[in-house]
């Protein structure tokens, strides 16, 4: 399986731009798509760094470096 995964429903609408990103509004965003990615149960809290909104920003995130860095 690749490891790669796109993420087009950030990267769609914050293409690349770092500074224009709502911080607090991607939150949600980045952890449906944490929870997508890891087959977490949609009702289970998850926790998901904010670091690893710049790699859905670049449209790439790693499924691995997910599995390292969330909490659940």
């Amino acid at each position: 399986m690749n490891d790669i995964r796109l993420a087009p429903s950030i990267y769609e609408c914050y293409p690349g731009d770092w500074d224009s990103l709502p911080k607090d509004g991607i939150k949600g965003q980045l952890a449906d798509l944490a929870r997508e990615m890891l087959q977490v149960d949609p009702e289970k809290r998850i926790t998901v760094p904010m670091v690893l909104a710049h790699d859905a920003l670049k449209g790439h995130l790693s499924i691995s470096t997910l599995q390292n860095q969330v909490s659940t």
